[in-house]
């Protein structure tokens, strides 16, 4: 008989089972995640594996459906001052294939940095993937309202008509652009995907007939064509 006060209209509350769930994925090897807890040493502290009113009082009551328990040190287990409720957002952030990157004496993820220093974390990672140290990475200036037209070798020029001089995709060399990159930089960039989409368009065109080949290289349609 339960006499914990956790079950309303014969239903166990979402704390309970949160509970639950903690000590079956660390003490069960038939459980649901039992490889990336129990089987990693990953444990509950006895005082909550004892006691689920010990548990509740030091995590308190599930703040909304959104959220569900996460431990702060990803390697530490689950005991006092490592749990708590949090978002699946902040979850994905301390999973453990998650980079951190060290600025000022502290290790966050790209996507924290980003909030803090209010510009996108993708564009942090960017960077860093060109070889950008975390201090300019990070702290560069980053402009998504950037103008549409820029200074190129003495003459002023849109972003459409720079990409077509460059051969290189307009949306990706403004995504550069405004990402703070170097100029010279953003233009030389091999956008991979319209490489593929170049090669695509120009073996389709080895397979078209152009208007100066014999009908007799034609398909037999178009030679019938052009003897009605």
């Amino acid at each position: 008989m339960l006499k914990h006060g956790h079950a309303r209209a014969g239903r166990l509350t979402v704390e309970y089972q949160a509970w639950s769930s903690m000590i079956r994925r660390c003490e069960n090897p038939a459980a649901t995640g039992y490889d990336r807890y129990g089987a990693r040493g990953i444990s509950v502290c006895p005082r909550w594996r004892a006691s689920f009113s010990a548990f509740l009082a030091d995590v308190g009551m599930k703040p909304g459906r959104e959220y569900s328990l996460d431990r702060v040190d990803n390697a530490g287990n689950y005991e006092p001052g490592n749990v708590r409720w949090t978002t699946v957002k902040v979850q994905a952030r301390n999973r453990r294939d998650v980079p951190l990157i060290e600025f000022r004496g502290e290790r966050r993820s790209a996507a924290e940095w980003g909030e803090l220093e209010g510009l996108p974390g993708t564009v942090i990672t960017g960077r860093m993937r060109l070889g950008w140290s975390a201090d300019l990475a990070i702290t560069t200036r980053y402009a998504p309202h950037v103008s549409m037209t820029v200074e190129f070798h003495g003459r002023r020029l849109t972003i459409a008509e720079l990409a077509a001089a460059a051969g290189v995709d307009r949306k990706g060399l403004l995504w550069r652009i405004r990402a703070g990159w170097p100029l010279e930089q953003a233009i030389s960039h091999q956008d991979h995907r319209k490489i593929r989409r170049d090669e695509k368009d120009t073996a389709a065109g080895a397979d078209t007939p152009t208007a100066a080949e014999p009908a007799a290289h034609r398909p037999r349609a178009a030679a019938a064509e052009s003897r009605g």
